[in-house]
Order: C-alpha cells, then structure tokens, then sequence
C-alpha cells in the first residue's frame, strides 16, 4: 500500500501516454491480492468482497488527495481501472498458510 501511494501522490511520475490505465490496473490487481491472501483464514481462501472493497476504496481515498494536489490529477478512468484490476485479482487462486502463533 505504501509502494501504491508513494507513487500516487509523488511529483513527476511520467508514464507513458495510454499506459496509465494498464498500470493502474496492474497496481490495484497485485494490491487486492495481497490483501485477499492476507484475510484468508487457516484452510480456506477470503471472501472477496472485503479485500476488493479496502483496495479501490484506498485507490479513492488517493485519488482524493491526488485532487488537491497541484501537481497531480484525479481521473474518474483511474477509479476504473484499479476496480477491474482489483476485480480481477479476485478471480486468482489463494491459498491460506497455518499461521504460527
């Protein structure tokens, strides 16, 4: 999440015209994953609705702030694109770990 944000809200992250989307998308996919493989409980994956809601609802929140910055731009496209690629990170196999106590 620190790694999605920093590069979210820094100056200057050029990206290539037509690629913002993609890499949006990529970010947000591996982002809900994780958070996915992180809330599944011992022998059974997670639910999907809870990870795919706390990762386009943090891609909100950045796009939020990402408006009141005077060197950033907020896009209703980006919203988009981290929603599908969080949707689709819930289409990917997990699998819960026992977890040491």
């Amino acid at each position: 999440m620190a790694g999605v944000a920093a590069l979210s809200l820094a100056p200057g992250v050029a990206l290539g015209a037509g690629t913002d989307a993609w890499w949006h998308g990529a970010a947000y996919l591996v982002l809900a994953w994780l958070l996915r493989c992180a809330m599944a409980r011992e022998g059974e994956s997670s639910g999907w609705v809870l990870p795919l809601a706390a990762a386009w609802c943090f891609g909100l929140v950045l796009e939020g702030l990402q408006a009141a910055l005077p060197y950033r731009t907020a896009e209703a496209r980006d919203l988009l694109a981290n929603a599908v690629g969080a949707g689709i990170a819930m289409l990917l196999p997990v699998r819960s770990y026992r977890r040491v106590p």
